[in-house]
């Protein structure tokens, strides 16, 4: 059966709203958002992090043992929002030991959740409690929501609701989970992490907070 020309546009519109709304945030009016133009001084300083292109790149350097670090924004604190990022990785000379990915819940630097998918298809949430801690509530996952390898987009979602949080990535609903938020309202920000002896690059775009 032959489809008609108006059916046909139809069809690609539809579709290009239904791929357009699976890679957006949920919530109905913006109350933060980075386009990255230039690194705000909110997100503070650190040597490893700048900002070109609309992207902030991070550039893990080579070093001998595992090197986690992240940024928490200081522009504002949030409670029940619907919070998105995009994330690619530039460089990874080994792309199973590369991973990164957005903070929400953070209280401070060292009490903070965070969403992260490495370069294979994975993703993991993990719990910083303290220094040189951290509780992992969602173990290593694989999942077929996360676009594999270098040079492509993830976009990352965390939508919270009093201690409940349901996370997103590319639109597709991959957990749930029940934490701690912070009672006077949560920061958001990003996260990298490389294994020793190996070194990546990983860029944020987008990045937006909405109720």
């Amino acid at each position: 059966m032959r489809l008609s020309l108006r059916a046909l546009l139809l069809g690609a519109v539809l579709a290009a709203i239904s791929l357009h709304g699976a890679l957006a945030c949920q919530g109905k009016r913006m109350v933060f958002e980075d386009r990255f133009n230039t690194l705000a001084d909110a997100w503070g300083r650190d040597d490893n992090v700048s900002v070109s292109g609309g992207r902030l790149r991070v550039q893990a350097p080579l070093v001998g043992g595992d090197l986690a670090d992240h940024i928490l924004n200081q522009s504002n604190v949030y409670v029940d929002v619907d919070q998105c990022i995009i994330v690619q990785f530039s460089n990874a000379d080994d792309p199973s030991s590369a991973s990164a990915g957005l903070a929400f819940w953070g209280a401070d630097d060292d009490h903070y959740y965070m969403l992260v998918v490495d370069p294979t298809g994975d993703y993991i949430v993990m719990h910083k409690v303290a220094a040189h801690r951290n509780l992992i509530p969602v173990g290593w996952t694989k999942s077929s929501a996360i676009r594999q390898g270098l040079n492509v987009g993830n976009e990352l979602e965390v939508v919270t609701n009093g201690n409940h949080a349901s996370l997103f990535i590319n639109g597709v609903l991959v957990n749930e989970l029940d934490g701690e938020a912070p009672p006077s309202g949560a920061l958001v920000g990003v996260y990298w992490a490389v294994q020793p002896s190996h070194t990546m690059a990983a860029e944020f775009s987008d990045l937006k907070v909405m109720k």
